[in-house]
């Protein structure tokens, strides 16, 4: 099966209805492919994958356009109830509750359309590796000096001394724990 392209008029008029907010699947269609096809055809072609991107980008940017239109436009006329008001056979109340209904689906659809720019989710994955070796061996080297100072018999101090490095050595990494000659 020959992959699915397109030649660079018809990419602009694909493009263009992106940009329009159409559905993909409809635009899919109008052009013969599926939309495996249009997925093939980003993967083998990086400008197009680009100008695709930017396209959604700019169709979720007019549906955020759209949203703050609905926020600003006035929906109640003051001092009236909205419930007592009719325009044109329905109520405010009414206008008001499909204008909320609009905006959650506008919401949404641009949260897919751009979700790096307008989703719900922030990626904050951090990788770090922290070497702690060296302020445990500080912390150990004056545990150390404070136990020297309570001045406990030579026998007792080295066999404390003796434990301390162990455990010491136990929380470095394999790889940096250096074998001791005196251990049995």
């Amino acid at each position: 099966m020959r992959p699915f392209t397109l030649t660079p008029s018809e990419q602009e008029a694909f493009l263009d209805a992106v940009a329009d907010g159409a559905r993909i699947s409809d635009i899919c269609a109008v052009f013969g492919v599926t939309t495996a096809g249009l997925r093939g055809l980003r993967k083998r072609d990086a400008d197009f994958r680009a100008r695709y991107d930017a396209a959604l980008e700019e169709s979720a940017d007019a549906a955020m356009e759209e949203i703050r239109a609905l926020a600003m436009a006035p929906a109640e006329i003051e001092g009236l109830a909205p419930e007592h008001i009719k325009i044109a056979g329905d109520t405010v109340a009414a206008r008001m509750r499909a204008r909320e209904s609009q905006f959650r689906i506008l919401s949404w659809w641009i949260a897919r359309r751009a979700p790096h720019k307008y989703g719900d989710k922030l990626d904050l994955n951090v990788n770090q590796t922290v070497n702690l070796s060296g302020a445990l061996a500080a912390a150990d080297a004056r545990l150390l000096a404070a136990r020297a100072s309570l001045r406990l018999p030579d026998a007792v101090a080295s066999g404390v001394a003796r434990i301390l490095e162990q455990e010491a050595l136990a929380r470095l990494p394999v790889a940096e724990r250096v074998p001791d000659s005196d251990a049995p």
